[in-house]
């Protein structure tokens, strides 16, 4: 089985290739992996669910939507009145729509209005989940080469 680490006192003065090579030896560890997996899911896909719980919102675009969002923006927001996170977002969103479709498409126009700090271009990124609404994909079983160039 895997070791328990404390990352910070284990490799906060560390080199990169140090800190590479500490990675590459839990790689493989199933213990890793399972933790990876409960951080992600405890830290994004539990607080945007519960958020959205209310409302019933469950296609697969509307959860990649906010998925995408969550892990890219956070939880709460940087900076209120510039750079929102998910919850903001939904909240928002939520306060002026009546429906699912109308739900996304207005988070998806706040999600460029209050974008991410330092994300590269966020039209770009946004506009593949708009393309994705435009066109009713709600299941998203779409031909990828349609909408990433």
């Amino acid at each position: 089985m895997g070791k328990k680490i404390n990352c910070v006192t284990a490799y906060g003065n560390l080199s990169q290739e140090e800190i590479i090579a500490k990675v590459r030896e839990i790689a493989n560890d199933p213990n890793w992996w399972k933790a990876q997996w409960d951080a992600y899911i405890s830290t994004y896909w539990e607080p945007t669910m519960k958020l959205i719980q209310q409302k019933g919102y469950r296609t697969a675009l509307t959860i990649g939507a906010l998925m995408d969002t969550a892990m890219n923006a956070g939880i709460g927001d940087d900076d209120p009145s510039y750079h929102w996170g998910v919850e903001h977002l939904i909240q928002e969103a939520m306060a002026q729509t009546q429906n699912e479709s109308d739900f996304l498409g207005k988070f998806l126009e706040l999600r460029l209005q209050y974008p991410t700090k330092n994300s590269g271009d966020m039209v770009k990124r946004v506009d593949v989940w708009q393309k994705l609404w435009r066109d009713q994909q709600w299941d998203m079983y779409i031909n990828p080469n349609n909408y990433i160039q």
